[in-house]
């Protein structure tokens, strides 16, 4: 297993790429995500160039993990930096999301290599509001949750993707009795739900929320506000899985 110190050092790397250049502070400012929360989260940004990680790491440890193909080819070049860690707030794995003008329809999200069926990102810092609520809400992204907490929702946490897994939900039945699956309103979400909702989890209610088409949770958030997202959340009447499971 690649050691935190190691990285660390990766993080701090992006940090410094992101304080120094403006492109990714611009695409974060224009997804409302204030410096509070960039910093909490250790947001970051990979340039092109990586020529000073190269010099401070080791470059074979550095392919071992995913991060680079080679010393020429770098696979988070041009992606905003998202550092995932356990539960412990353990420092595990790199996630990135690329910049929109960089996007060729290929690999929009990518990682560096971790247990996703065992890890929900930004459950570190959602654990005391789950206990003290026994609720969890569950989403799809990294920078769905980094806006659930800015908005004061704490006991938000990503699955970095659509599979809500066994691990998952026996993790979060640790700290909450009610889970609430926040996926994004396309097909890919709805199907992840209805998947779960297919699987007898007992000593914890499931409860899917389902969003007006074309939304994900930060656009929701951002448009229509904490109030109205949270009344969403706890409606406990959703016409669409009536109709559907």
């Amino acid at each position: 297993m690649i050691e935190e110190k190691f990285l660390q050092k990766i993080v701090d790397f992006c940090r410094e790429k992101f304080e120094t250049g403006t492109i990714a502070k611009s695409y974060l400012a224009e997804r409302s995500i204030n410096k509070e929360y960039i910093d909490t989260f250790q947001i970051g940004f990979c340039p092109v160039g990586i020529e000073e990680l190269l010099a401070k790491t080791d470059p074979v440890k550095l392919r071992e993990i995913g991060f680079i193909r080679d010393a020429s080819y770098c696979f988070f070049s041009n992606y905003i930096i998202l550092p995932v860690r356990d539960q412990y707030g353990k420092l595990i794995a790199i996630a990135g999301r690329i910049l929109p003008e960089h996007f060729t329809g290929q690999r929009k999200y990518f990682n560096t290599e971790y247990a996703k069926r065992r890890v929900l990102y930004g459950l570190n810092f959602a654990i005391p509001e789950i206990r003290r609520t026994g609720e969890v809400i569950v989403m799809e992204g990294h920078l769905d949750v980094v806006m659930n907490h800015q908005q004061k929702i704490l006991n938000a946490v990503g699955t970095c993707g659509t599979a809500f897994t066994l691990e998952h939900m026996m993790l979060l039945s640790r700290y909450a009795e009610t889970i609430y699956l926040l996926y994004d309103a396309d097909k890919a979400g709805r199907k992840a739900v209805e998947r779960v909702l297919k699987e007898n989890y007992d000593g914890v209610t499931l409860k899917p929320i389902f969003l007006p088409k074309g939304e994900d949770p930060d656009s929701f958030l951002r448009k229509y506000g904490r109030t109205t997202y949270l009344d969403l959340i706890h409606e406990t009447e959703h016409s669409y899985l009536k109709s559907r499971i």
